[in-house]
């Protein structure tokens, strides 16, 4: 199975999985999917600009469109 990808058509605030701080996912970027929410989390883990940042799922259905 192939990861989901998807193409931002709104900015997202995203938060480093693996350092502290946040960032804006602009509009046009290339998510790629690599975890989805869990019990014990309440975000979407995805791959962008070669860093792993947890989004709200909400903004990943709302924000995003799925490319393939």
């Amino acid at each position: 199975m192939q990861p989901q990808r998807y193409r931002v058509h709104t900015p997202i605030r995203g938060v480093y999985a693996r350092e502290k701080g946040f960032t804006s996912i602009p509009s046009g970027a290339i998510l790629v999917a690599v975890r989805d929410s869990n019990s014990e989390s309440p975000y979407v883990t995805v791959q962008w600009d070669n860093c792993e940042l947890f989004i709200f799922p909400r903004d990943l259905t709302e924000r995003t469109v799925e490319c393939g």
